[in-house]
């Protein structure tokens, strides 16, 4: 599983990096105890990204137009990421 750390400027101006992971390296069993079934896609646009944020364990929303620097991607098992959040 691929984990991205990116830095970027909110919207009230303070400066965050956060960890994620995309909704589509997420497996599909994880992903459905955490989506309820309203049956709408999120309408974003282009420069928004849907993700999870590993940190605070929920989904949060990346405007790729505030990013400072490069996104950094590394690997990791989800597994044990995963039990590692449940305790």
């Amino acid at each position: 599983m691929k984990v991205h750390i990116a830095q970027f400027t909110k919207s009230n101006g303070e400066v965050r990096t956060m960890k994620y992971i995309l909704l589509e390296d997420l497996p599909r069993e994880f992903l459905e105890t955490k989506i309820k079934n309203t049956g709408k896609k999120p309408n974003l646009k282009e420069n928004m990204k849907l993700v999870w944020d590993i940190e605070a364990n929920d989904f949060r929303i990346l405007n790729t137009l505030t990013l400072l620097g490069e996104i950094k991607t590394l690997d990791m098992d989800f597994d044990s990421w995963h039990t590692s959040k449940a305790n």
